[in-house]
Order: C-alpha cells, then sequence, then structure tokens
C-alpha cells in the first residue's frame, strides 16, 4: 500500500513539472510571477523593458539595440553586433539599471529565452551573447574574472555553438552545448545549473549538451548589472539577431517536447 502511494505521488509530481513548463507560449499565473520567477522580460506592452514578472527589474537600451513589434510573442529585442573596430566599439544589447544580486541565484536555477538570429549580422560574429554578468568569457586569475554567468553562442565551422560559463569566486568553468546552430528561426534555448556542478542545455526541448565539474557547488554573486543581448563591459559583444521572453528562474527546470 505505502509502495503505491509513493509510486502515485512520484509520477504526480513529475508529471505536473512537466506541465508548468509550457515553454511554447508565453508564460502566465504562477510560471511568469511565481516566487521561483527571479526575472521575466517579454518586451511586450507599453513599457517593454519592464519586467513582466513583477520583480521591477527595468533595463536601459545600449548602442543599436531596440525594442521591436514582431518578436517571437508580441514585442522582442533587436540586437546587434558591436563594432571590431576598439576606436568604434560601443556597448550593445539591454542591462539592468542596476546590479541585482538575486540574478546570480545561490542554488539550482534555470535561465532560458528564445532567439532567432539574422543571417546578415550572423556571418561575421564569432561570439554573441544572450545574457551576462560575469563580463570574462574566458579564464582569468582576477576576483572580478570569477563572479556570475555568461551564455553565448560562439562559432564552431559554418554555424555557432552554445557555451554558459560560471564563476566560482576563485575561478571559472565551461558548459558547453553540442550542437550546430545554422538557420534564422526562432528557437527556444534553456540552461539549468544544479549547483552542485552539472549543467545541461536544451534547444527546442531536446538536450543538447551535459557538463559535470565535481566538487563545484553555487555561482559567486556577480559584481556586475545583467545584460542582454550583449557583454556587459568592453570590450564589447552584441548578439547578431532577436531575444524575446527572457526568464530566469530558481530551481533546474526542463523543456522536454512532447512526443
Amino acid at each position: 500500500m505505502h509502495k503505491t502511494i509513493a509510486f502515485l505521488l512520484a509520477v504526480f509530481t513529475v508529471s505536473t513539472a512537466f506541465a508548468t513548463e509550457n515553454w511554447r507560449e508565453p508564460y502566465a499565473g504562477v510560471d511568469a510571477i511565481g516566487d521561483h520567477v527571479l526575472a521575466y522580460w517579454t518586451f511586450d506592452e507599453s513599457n517593454p523593458l519592464v519586467d513582466a514578472g513583477g520583480k521591477d527589474l527595468l533595463l536601459q537600451l545600449r548602442g543599436e539595440t531596440r525594442t521591436v513589434a514582431d518578436g517571437k510573442f508580441g514585442g522582442g529585442l533587436e540586437c546587434f553586433n558591436a563594432d571590431p573596430d576598439l576606436a568604434k566599439n560601443k556597448a550593445q544589447g539591454a542591462r539592468t539599471q542596476k546590479r541585482h544580486p538575486e540574478l546570480s541565484p545561490q542554488g539550482a536555477f534555470t535561465a532560458e529565452l528564445w532567439f532567432k538570429l539574422k543571417p546578415e549580422d550572423a556571418a561575421d560574429t564569432k561570439i554573441g551573447y544572450f545574457l551576462d554578468n560575469k563580463y570574462y568569457n574566458y579564464k582569468k586569475d582576477l576576483d572580478e574574472a570569477n563572479t556570475g554567468l555568461c551564455m553565448f553562442i560562439s562559432r564552431s565551422g559554418e554555424g555557432w555553438k552554445p557555451q554558459a560559463m560560471i564563476g566560482y569566486g576563485d575561478s571559472s568553468e565551461y558548459f558547453n552545448g553540442e550542437v550546430q546552430i545554422l538557420d534564422d528561426k526562432w528557437h527556444h534555448i534553456a540552461f539549468n545549473y544544479d549547483a552542485r556542478g552539472s549543467g545541461k542545455w536544451m534547444l527546442d526541448g531536446k538536450m543538447i549538451g551535459r557538463t559535470t565539474h565535481k566538487g563545484r557547488a553555487a555561482m559567486t554573486t556577480s559584481l556586475y548589472q545583467l545584460s542582454i543581448g550583449g557583454r556587459i563591459g568592453s570590450t564589447y559583444s552584441g548578439f547578431p539577431g532577436h531575444i524575446d521572453n527572457v526568464r530566469i528562474c530558481e530551481g533546474a527546470r526542463n523543456f522536454y517536447a512532447k512526443r
């Protein structure tokens, strides 16, 4: 009897967890404004730079970045490459007006968004940022280089592969997705981290990479503001495309496509 009850509870828990992540549609209700939602930007309504999760996380645009009407769901964010000429190089993306420590979750977390590449910009791209409050996307023995999170695409052959990097105070680690992104269609991408050294990438409901670094725990709280669609500091890098429905949550959440 007890085994039967335990089994039914386990089935209920798993099915409920999957049902709440209806990633194919804009989030609503508890999935948008619940306590586990740390930030949710839809770029919709009359003030597209205010988070839809009610957390009062206001963004400010940088460089050529702009809000547009044709996102994945309603409005969206159009992003651009930064100029490779260092004399003309300037910040891109949308940045929070303040530093928010809660955007460096101290436990398991998930960061997700929709994106669509612009072929004319992506052709010249070596790296394009989804999210960044880490500043350094490479290993560096400096305190300021080893806090927070960055998520980006980097050149891989004719396409790009997703990568994340988490700072642990004295050092950082990479978490790679093993897929080439080639087209200019809308895609949902998510990275989750269990705060025990294991990070997982998912693209359109399929797992595309898992990395585990033994002995690692939670990230170190970022020293910087969060940037969407651009690197937080110089030298700058943008994102060659559109971004929509950016959500950061507590918990390593899943986004599997229904069969």
